[in-house]
């Protein structure tokens, strides 16, 4: 997912403040999954290194990789399930769709 620049600050798209740490999360996650796939770091800690951050918080970001192709796209287009939050989102998730689905509510 590479959203344009000032995607989230456009008028009237994702006009819920709490939706823009779960998009720009889920922006995060793919870039960074981008760069784990083309080689530009060897491992997830190189990864946390160079972005300045915790390997495991990057390590849950990129978990995020693996949501259901729905949920993203509710994300993406704000329909989220109620209350749902970036803490909760990075809160270990079950692989298969299904059961993600149902862990969101």
């Amino acid at each position: 997912i590479i959203l344009p620049q000032g995607f989230c600050e456009q008028p009237g798209l994702h006009d819920s403040p709490a939706q823009k740490p779960l998009v720009l999360a889920l922006a995060r996650a793919h870039q960074w999954k981008e760069h784990l796939e083309a080689g530009r770091f060897a491992t997830v800690g190189a990864l946390a290194d160079a972005v300045g951050l915790d390997r495991a918080y990057v390590g849950r970001v990129l978990n995020l990789t693996l949501l259901a192709p729905d949920i993203v796209t509710a994300i993406l287009d704000g329909r989220e399930p109620s209350g749902l939050s970036l803490d909760k989102l990075l809160k270990p998730m079950p692989g298969e769709w299904g059961e993600q689905r149902l862990a969101l509510g």
